[in-house]
C-alpha cells in the first residue's frame, strides 16, 4: 500500500491504472479516509485526462475506464473539459439517528 506520510500527512487519493492500446483503462482507487473504494468521479476524469496527455492523443478524446464498480466514458472535449457517462447506483441506505445529530 502506498502511504506517503512524510510528504501528504492527510493522505491523498490514489489511482493505480493500465492503459490499453484501444483507449480503454483499467482503474483502481484507493482514496484517503476510506481505503480502496468501488470508483471515483473526479479521478476518473483526472485518469482520463492524464492518458490522453501521457499517450499524446489528439482531442476531442473518449476514454472507457473500468474500475471496480464497473464501465465508465470521459468524453473530453477539444477545450479538455472532460465529460463523465456512466451509472449512478446506490450501494447502501442508512438512517442517521438523533444520536449522531446531537454529536
Amino acid at each position: 500500500m502506498v502511504r506517503p506520510r512524510d510528504s501528504y500527512p492527510e493522505g491523498v487519493n490514489v489511482e493505480f491504472v493500465e492503459i490499453t492500446p484501444d483507449k480503454e483503462i483499467k482503474m483502481r482507487v484507493h482514496e484517503r479516509g476510506s481505503g480502496e473504494t468501488r470508483s471515483c468521479g473526479t479521478g476518473t476524469c483526472a485518469v482520463a485526462l492524464a492518458a490522453t496527455l501521457h499517450t499524446n492523443s489528439s482531442l476531442p478524446a473518449r476514454w472507457v475506464i473500468y474500475p471496480p464498480g464497473g464501465r465508465l466514458v470521459v468524453d473530453i472535449d477539444p477545450h479538455a473539459n472532460a465529460t463523465l457517462i456512466g451509472p449512478a447506483v446506490l450501494i447502501k441506505d442508512i438512517e442517521i439517528t438523533n444520536y449522531l445529530q446531537d454529536a
